[in-house]
């Protein structure tokens, strides 16, 4: 039996077959053409924004100005600064009156209270804020926060200032509440947890495990902490929902297919519509 003979064939190019070829290759590529992307503009360097506010210093010749001088243009350079902030005390003056009515009664005449967020409370309202601001928005703790304090010669005791926590995170409960209903108001509710350490002073090594749970709808989003990672958190919040929730296979959502106020869909069913084909936007 004779051996299979291997062919080699070599394709010789000339340049004038090549340079057609590359004429001609744009007119016959399918793939489209991906539109360069443009520069991002970039502030010139030492421009600052315009909106903050200028505080302009004078800096004179040191020789005198005469009169055969013309002035040019002047030179500016600006500088970012920074003023540290600082605590003020409010004053709130009430001047008193006595009125007499008779010989034996009199009243007393003057302004009411300024209202407090928190009754009998030292703290403002721009105070209270930027507590929170600090905890929650920049993860400063509040033990660093006091101890902020104590360096300009304020001392507020720890458990003074836990209170004022605990009473501003109460009265925006109904800015909560809102935000729950407006995520809940679309019908489609993608839901996932995640563990986050937390200071427990009863537990081993003062460090016990919360779960923070998300909430996010195509507009809005809210977190739900609670201690426990099994079904009841999202069972207190979803016991009033209607409408479609996305989860992952943990099994705590499994008993919401049982729910006909609920339609549930989990990694698997996705990967089976992907499957048969696009899914219409109005069945998600």
């Amino acid at each position: 039996m004779e051996a299979p003979l291997n062919l080699v064939v070599a394709v010789v190019t000339t340049p004038q077959q090549k340079k057609a070829e590359e004429e001609v290759a744009p007119v016959i590529s399918n793939k489209p053409s991906t539109p360069k992307k443009s520069k991002k503009l970039r502030t010139p360097e030492g421009k600052l924004p315009e909106h903050l506010p200028r505080k302009e210093v004078m800096l004179t010749p040191d020789e005198p100005i005469t009169e055969d001088m013309r002035r040019l243009p002047d030179e500016i350079t600006e500088v970012l600064d920074y003023e540290p902030s600082r605590l003020v005390v409010i004053r709130y003056i009430r001047p008193c009156y006595i009125q007499d009515l008779d010989t034996l009664t009199c009243r007393k005449v003057m302004a009411g209270a300024p209202e407090r967020p928190i009754p009998r409370c030292l703290a403002s309202p721009a105070l209270l804020a930027q507590m929170i601001c600090d905890k929650f928005c920049d993860h400063l703790p509040l033990y660093r926060q006091l101890q902020r304090f104590e360096r300009i010669g304020i001392q507020i005791d720890s458990s003074t200032f836990n209170t004022w926590v605990q009473k501003t995170a109460e009265l925006l409960r109904p800015l909560y509440e809102l935000q729950q209903k407006k995520v809940f108001s679309s019908g489609y509710v993608k839901i996932d947890e995640t563990p986050v350490k937390v200071l427990d002073r009863n537990h081993e090594k003062n460090i016990n495990t919360g779960y923070f749970w998300f909430y996010q709808s195509p507009k809005a989003l809210f977190v739900q902490y609670h201690r426990s990672r099994g079904s009841d958190p999202p069972d207190e919040i979803l016991k009033k929902y209607q409408g479609k929730i996305q989860t992952d296979d943990y099994g705590v959502y499994e008993h919401f297919e049982k729910n006909e106020d609920i339609t549930l869909f989990s990694p698997i069913k996705i990967g089976i519509y992907n499957l048969l084909g696009p899914c219409p936007k109005e069945n998600l």
